[in-house]
């Protein structure tokens, strides 16, 4: 699918350092983990061979969530609605209100259906706006690559996570850190930061450079506000995905396993928290 689109012909991806081989206590294979990108550019294919042929030796893809995940953009929207009579404006700082207006000007994005959403989906439309705007989009994520792959291959793919799930963790970090990480959207785009910005996240992903990825999330925000969207968003669904992960067992068909790279940063990384859950997880230099 994205060969047709040229990605073949760009520069290789480098990002083996965010590969990991599983295995339980007895020295048998599991399956591997991947970490990858929901937004990239060309730059980020073709993937690595050694990523390659860990995945072409894998009986099951396991993903944070199917690509092609029925009703997800019904699912989100209906979440991210606003009650009857609130507006998003109103909720925020003073002075933020203008911010906004102004970064959708930039995106060009129409303000009124804006004013519906709460915080967080209001973020998450408007990053994936200017990242696509900058050329970093879903269709040059490596997940749908890999999902069309393991389809043409005829393997299973099996989520971590329900479209539920997601939207509780984008929407359970409170209003503050919410708000706080929708400015600091809003000030990138202002600022003209955006294409910046995602080319050091895919050059941090090129590198293998996990605690990087981890640490550009809240670039340019207060740590202390965004403290619970981590914990909500990183943390807690790593504990969560480290245990289904570990009870897929060490079969004779292996799985590969691909989470986006901000999940293996960090003390509470998933390779930390399967190492917890009782598997040996070796790095593959």
């Amino acid at each position: 699918m994205l060969a047709s689109l040229g990605l073949w012909h760009a520069g290789p991806a480098l990002a083996d350092g965010l590969l990991w081989q599983v295995r339980d206590r007895d020295g048998a294979v599991c399956g591997h983990l991947f970490g990858t990108l929901h937004l990239c550019d060309r730059g980020c294919f073709p993937l690595p061979q050694s990523v390659l042929s860990a995945f072409d030796e894998a009986g099951m893809l396991v993903l944070e969530l199917d690509p092609q995940a029925p009703g997800l953009g019904e699912a989100l929207s209906a979440a991210g609605r606003l009650p009857p009579g609130q507006r998003l404006d109103r909720l925020l700082p003073a002075g933020d209100a203008d911010r906004l207006a102004q970064a959708l000007e930039v995106v060009g994005i129409d303000p009124s259906p804006m004013q519906g959403m709460r915080p967080w989906l209001a973020g998450t439309v408007l990053a994936v706006a200017a990242a696509s705007r900058a050329g970093f989009d879903a269709r040059f994520g490596v997940e749908p690559w890999l999902a069309e792959r393991a389809r043409k291959r005829g393997i299973g793919l099996v989520p971590l996570e329900t479209v539920e799930r997601q939207i509780a963790a984008l929407s359970g970090s409170g209003l503050a850190a919410q708000v706080e990480s929708l400015r600091q959207t809003v000030d990138m785009i202002i600022d003209d930061e955006v294409r910046d910005y995602f080319e050091r996240i895919r050059d941090a992903w090129r590198t293998g450079d996990a605690d990087a990825l981890l640490s550009l999330m809240n670039e340019g925000a207060d740590p202390s506000l965004m403290a619970p969207m981590t914990e909500a968003v990183i943390h807690r669904r790593n504990r969560e995905m480290a245990d289904r992960i570990a009870g897929f067992g060490c079969g004779p068909s292996p799985y590969f396993a691909a989470v986006g790279g901000a999940h293996f940063g960090g003390e509470f990384s998933l390779v930390r928290e399967l190492e917890r859950a009782g598997r040996v997880v070796v790095q593959i230099p």
